[in-house]
């Protein structure tokens, strides 16, 4: 074997373990935050169920279920909508910008319409009517 060949060797091994190396840690980040999640979520259901079990009002129970979060979080089309419709215009107007112009401080575009979308909803959210 000559020191050329295992050079060639270790390219290969380098070159191929990022990708491997980075898909296996955002496996395991996925699967850290579940577990987490699932622990969270199984805690408060036993702190549920010792307050059932010790004889707790309706409304006391409501009331620790809110303070676990163990309702759930309802979630919204309206957020998920306006994330995603300013992520495509940031990153386009981004690119169309980087194309004719090559303006690299535009990078904080997406990040702008982001944030512009966030408070479009939360002035959209604050100003429905109570039932």
């Amino acid at each position: 074997m000559e020191p050329g060949d295992l050079i060639g060797l270790f390219a290969v091994i380098g070159v191929f373990s990022v990708p491997v190396f980075s898909f296996l840690a955002a496996v395991g980040i996925v699967a850290i935050s579940l577990v987490y999640a699932y622990r969270k979520k199984r805690m408060a259901h036993e702190q549920i169920k010792a307050a059932i079990e010790r004889g707790a009002s309706g409304e006391e129970i409501e009331r620790i279920a809110r303070a676990l979060g163990a309702n759930g979080r309802k979630r919204s089309d309206l957020l998920g909508g306006i994330t995603i419709l300013a992520w495509g215009a940031g990153l386009g107007g981004f690119f169309l910008a980087y194309q004719y112009w090559g303006l690299s401080l535009l990078l904080g575009l997406p990040m702008v319409l982001i944030g512009a979308a966030k408070i479009v909803y939360w002035a959209v959210s604050g100003r429905k009517k109570e039932d």
